[in-house]
């Protein structure tokens, strides 16, 4: 017993203490290892360090020297540089070989810091008939090619650098090279060899066979810009472009290509050979400069067979054809070039890719019952003429429709939804987008920019992210008759417009109606020439109509014709005449000025009344919502809430009705008598004046333009007390609440934490105190 007492109080205070004391070094250590990075130094008993190696002409190759260590220079028994491990310093290769006839080989050699010279790992410059094999190549320009013929890089591991043949414009250029069999982690092949002295000039190159993993999405994995290359079986994984082919001639077969992004682009690039790659990504993108320098050969000189799959659909290509009819088909891509004469129905693109349909220099299409879904982009039409659109669908994608220099271009009957932005129309001149729904696009419903002679009728475009239409730099517009609502931006964004006459559109529950800013896309301009009139603006919610300072246009058509409806308008209709002076004449008009509309100056934030306004508001809703033969619809579920003020008080609030055009007004009514109105846009209202003690039943009905009434809307009953006074009395504040009482803790939490500390230091101070005289009077036993 007495030796079990001796331990105790030791073996107590290390299995506490101690323990205190091991976890928080543990702590310190893990907080340390997740900031030091530790370099993992791996010894290589195979290989011996070695200064860096150059090679300058074929007398350079010297056994026993040079790092050279074995070979004659022929083909049979070329010279061998081996086993060695070497550190590139400053601008000096680990190992550079230059203007060398005689046969060699690199092999089994480990450069290290390569990221450091811009010379590279590797440097062969006019150095001929070379192999680099088998090795570690780590950093930077792990192989640098220049002017160099028959070389082979094979077998070699390369981490965090690149292969990089770069020919300059004097020549000689690179030819006969194999990149053959390697193994690159975040490692790219560049290959810029196609200058003007190789524009005819094949460099007989091969890519293949090797095995690339690359995380940087900002560039490709490979990237050729030459004549005559073939690329092919590579296994290729990528977040950015898998192959990136430029130049002509260029063969890519039977890669398999996996990336966030394009899985082969063809920029600038004419007679490339697509066959046999399995792509999983966006697949084919074909890209090419802006004019002059755009030409239909970047579209119509490939050769891109229908065995290519995107994500497991097949890509079909057409090009330089007439009278095409393609129906009933699912594809991964759609790209026709340089065609006359197309109809396009009931395709489905199934690939999710770059581009569902490209149409390129394309003359007299039609897309009938078409379904674009899930692509970056569903259409892109790009210097093309005379393309119809109709009956379609194109939802889901980055972009919806993107039309870039083609005239005569129709969109009608079709949904454009979910998708980033639903259209965007750039330098095509008579447009006609109509009939058609834009709906639930995260940006914009649809943008149309530096054309002219533009139609835009009779679309609903709603619940848009941004701006329900951005029209920006177009000549001679109309816009009529569209519905625009819920857009989180502008209904109408309009800027840098010369001509345009904005009519019979409705636009309900935008953030603004319509804004006139200066173009964020042109870089600036003014509106001219521009009249917006018979027009609804309804509840929109910052504000009905703005504009920047400085802006000139007309807001109404004169008398009689008159001006738009605007649904807070507080002027009445008695009077007539174009002074509205003849009274009593009512005649439809407002006999005041719609004074609503905004200026902004100063940016964004000074705003103020504009010195435009709408001279002939007219009263009633323009267009056929008056003619509506159904009232509003309460959904299901809809309720009153009554809610006591006080003993004569009450606050009314309801859900919101729907209808086909917009609920214009609320009637509010109390024991079957209609008592008050408020517009369509309010859902909430007070009742004072009441009976003290008296039970009441109110109900709410929904009305529309056309004065269509519900009268199945929600109801509810409340009784008012006739002593109360205040039936919700304020929480006693913190200055009449004592600190013996909860709610003072409550609502000074500071106090709290300090006590609860202090209380924890006390008690700490305590335990430590007592723990060591336990310790003390435990030395003391026998």
């Amino acid at each position: 017993m007495p030796s079990y007492r001796r331990r105790f109080p030791a073996k107590l205070a290390l299995s506490q203490e101690g323990r205190l004391l091991a976890l928080a070094i543990v702590l310190i250590f893990v907080a340390i290892s997740g900031i030091i990075q530790v370099r993992s130094v791996v010894a290589s008993s195979s290989l011996r360090p070695h200064l860096p190696i150059l090679i300058d002409g074929n007398s350079n190759f010297v056994v026993g020297s040079n790092g050279v260590t074995s070979g004659r220079g022929t083909v049979r028994d070329p010279y061998v540089i081996e086993g060695w491990s070497i550190a590139s310093m400053g601008n000096q290769a680990a190992i550079e070989v230059e203007h060398t006839t005689a046969f060699f080989i690199i092999r089994n050699v480990e450069t290290l810091s390569g990221s450091e010279t811009l010379s590279g790992s590797v440097y062969l410059l006019n150095a001929n008939d070379g192999s680099v094999l088998n090795s570690t190549l780590n950093g930077g320009e792990a192989v640098r090619i220049e002017g160099s013929q028959d070389v082979t890089v094979s077998r070699n591991s390369i981490t965090n650098g690149q292969i990089l043949v770069l020919d300059n414009d004097q020549g000689p250029l690179s030819t006969n090279l194999v990149i053959a069999n390697n193994t690159l982690v975040n490692t790219t092949i560049s290959i810029f060899s196609c200058t003007l002295a190789c524009l005819q000039t094949p460099t007989m190159m091969k890519i293949s066979s090797n095995v690339i993993m690359n995380q940087d999405n900002s560039i490709s994995a490979i990237f050729v810009s030459a004549v005559g290359v073939t690329i092919s079986d590579n296994l290729v994984s990528s977040t950015g472009t898998d192959i990136d082919v430029g130049g002509s001639q260029i063969n890519v077969r039977d890669n398999i290509l996996h990336t966030t992004s394009y899985n082969i682009r063809l920029s600038d690039a004419n007679v490339t050979t697509l066959s046999g790659n399995v792509m999983t990504g966006f697949g084919i993108a074909i890209g090419s400069p802006q004019p002059p320098y755009d030409y239909p050969s970047y579209y119509d000189s490939q050769s891109i067979a229908a065995n290519n799959l995107v994500n497991g659909s097949p890509v079909l290509y057409y090009s330089r054809c007439a009278g095409l009819n393609l129906s009933n088909a699912n594809v991964g891509q759609l790209i026709i070039a340089s065609c006359s004469m197309v109809q396009v129905s009931n395709i489905t693109t199934t690939g999710k890719a770059y581009v569902g349909v490209l149409l390129a220099y394309v003359k007299q299409a039609r897309l009938i019952d078409d379904h674009l879904n899930g692509n970056c982009d569903g259409l892109m039409v790009t210097e093309s003429s005379d393309v119809n659109v109709s009956d379609s669908e194109i939802s889901n994608n980055c972009g919806g429709i993107t039309i870039s220099r083609s005239p005569n271009f129709t969109l009608a009957h079709s949904v454009i939804s979910g998708n980033g932005e639903g259209m965007f129309e750039d330098a095509s001149t008579n447009t006609t987008v109509t009939g058609n729904l834009f709906a639930s696009n995260s940006y914009t419903g649809a943008r149309l920019g530096g054309g002219a002679n533009v139609v835009v009728s009779q679309n609903h475009i709603q619940d848009n992210g941004g701006d329900g239409l951005i029209v920006d730099n177009l000549v001679n517009a109309l816009i009529q008759g569209n519905w625009i609502s819920g857009s989180g931006g502008a209904g109408i964004l309009i800027s840098a417009a010369n001509g345009l006459n904005i009519t019979a559109n409705t636009l309900l529950y935008n953030h603004q109606g319509i804004s006139l800013i200066a173009s964020p896309f042109s870089g600036g301009g003014s509106v001219y020439n521009t009249i917006v009139y018979h027009n609804n603006f309804v509840y929109n919610l910052i504000d009905q109509a703005d504009h920047i300072y400085g802006e000139t246009l007309a807001w109404d058509n004169g008398y009689p014709s008159g001006g738009n409806f605007w649904s807070d308008y507080t002027g009445v209709d008695r009077c007539g005449g174009v002074s509205q002076d003849i009274c009593p004449q009512p005649d439809g008009v407002g006999d005041t000025p719609y004074t609503g509309i905004i200026q902004i100056t100063s940016g964004c934030c000074d705003r103020s009344p504009s010195p435009l306004v709408d001279h002939y508001p007219i009263m009633n809703p323009f267009g056929n919502v008056t003619q509506d033969t159904k009232p509003p619809l309460w959904p299901n579920g809809s309720n009153l809430a009554l809610a006591r003020v006080n003993s004569t008080s009450v606050s009314l609030r309801w859900s919101k009705a729907n209808d086909d055009t917009w609920v214009s007004k609320y009637q509010i009514a109390e024991n079957g008598t209609v008592i008050a109105t408020v517009p369509g846009n309010i859902l909430s209202y007070t009742l004072s004046g009441l009976s003290s003690g008296s039970s009441y039943v109110f109900k709410i009905d929904a009305g529309d333009p056309a004065d269509r009434m519900s009268t199945d809307g929600p109801s509810n009953v409340i009784t008012l007390r006739g002593n109360e006074q205040n039936p919700n009395p304020p929480t006693s504040s913190p200055s009449n609440l004592s600190p013996f009482r909860l709610a003072w803790w409550v609502q000074n939490p500071a106090w709290s934490y300090a006590v609860v500390a202090t209380a924890a230091i006390g008690a700490g101070s305590i335990l430590l105190a007592r723990r060591r005289v336990i310790a003390a009077r435990a030395k003391q036993l026998p």
